[in-house]
């Protein structure tokens, strides 16, 4: 396995490689589809009354 992060002093440093290290498997994630609701429960709005999700 390639090494993908490079640690330096307790800080992980951002190289120049493609990619995050992870590979993801579509059709797993076809059954996850990502929805942006806003439920009542969890409905935060910001000072100027933007909609934020926490």
């Amino acid at each position: 396995m390639e090494k993908v992060l490079e640690f330096r002093d307790g800080y992980v440093c951002a190289n120049d490689r493609p990619g995050l290290g992870v590979d993801i498997d579509e059709k797993e994630a076809e059954k996850y589809p990502c929805t942006a609701e806003v439920t009542t429960w969890t409905q935060t709005r910001r000072r100027d009354g933007a909609l934020q999700i926490p």
